[in-house]
């Protein structure tokens, strides 16, 4: 397992994707997204830490190099590293109103982890894995950012305002709150797994075997990467996503799309929620 590129690059102010490796054993990349009020726990942690987001995804990736071990199965080595996340979060003097579903950070999660005979790929979120003849994204959170998107459509043209202008207005924020209070609950119709300094969460992640002999290639992104072929059509399909970024590596993909979002700063040419996303890949060879 070989590490062929990586990119991590920021989309507005503060960069909440982050990425680490261990050649020939593992990549992990996260897809942070702070609460509705972004900065509850930075009087607790590290003058260098800029929202809480970006706490999350650090100290997870943090726990997880301490407690992996090739022998322990992912889900649970995702486990153990969020439960020392967990006892970090809960030793913090927060107040009692400032916890609860809408405030706590979260993310979106993928590993990589090499085996006797390819890779194993855990994955709870949205963040997308291309490999060479597949593809994986789970649906649930698109579809609720989705339902978001076309109420802004649906705001901008009652209101005269643009897509841009009208993701600000109450109406989205109140329906963003609301899916916010949806996340870890499977048990309801709109319900999605994610990562948060809980435990017990890996049980909502999907864990897919890759042979060797059968992928060459694996390219883990966070949604802002993604939206290279998912939104702005970059490229026709993941697998010729993925054969961009092999051929011309990750940087050239985020300036490409970078031009498509500079091009469009009111979201008419391709309808989204921000202006610019964080947008972070790990291209790896088996």
């Amino acid at each position: 397992m070989r590490i062929l590129d990586t990119l991590s690059s920021t989309g507005l102010s503060v960069n909440e994707d982050f990425f680490l490796t261990q050649p020939g054993r593992w990549a992990i990349l996260l897809d942070g997204s702070s609460g509705l009020t972004p900065s509850v726990l930075l009087p607790y942690v590290d003058p260098g830490i800029r929202s809480d987001a970006q706490w999350l995804v650090r100290a997870f990736a943090h726990a997880f190099t301490q407690v992996e071990q090739p022998q322990i199965p992912l889900p649970q080595v995702v486990d153990h590293a969020l439960a020392m996340v967990e006892e970090q979060y809960q030793a913090m003097p927060i107040p009692a109103h400032l916890r609860g579903p809408e405030y706590e950070p979260s993310a979106s999660l993928s590993i990589l982890r090499a085996t006797p005979t390819g890779a194993e790929l855990f994955m709870l979120g949205d963040c997308t894995a291309i490999w060479t003849g597949g593809d994986y994204q789970d649906p649930a959170v698109s579809r609720l950012d989705q339902r978001a998107l076309q109420l802004c459509q649906q705001l901008a043209a009652s209101t005269g305002k643009s897509i841009a202008q009208a993701t600000q207005l109450p109406e989205v924020r109140q329906m963003l709150r609301k899916h916010r209070h949806n996340k870890n609950r499977l048990d309801l119709p709109d319900g999605y797994g994610v990562l948060s300094p809980r435990t017990g969460l890996a049980q909502y992640g999907t864990l897919i075997s890759l042979s060797a002999q059968e992928v060459g290639h694996v390219l883990l992104m966070s949604d802002g990467l993604a939206a290279g072929y998912q939104v702005y059509g970059l490229e026709d399909g993941p697998q010729t996503y993925l054969e961009a970024a092999k051929a011309s590596g990750l940087s050239a993909l985020e300036t490409r799309l970078r031009e498509v979002e500079h091009a469009d700063p009111d979201f008419c040419r391709f309808p989204r929620l921000k202006p610019s996303d964080d947008a972070s890949g790990v291209l790896v060879e088996l």
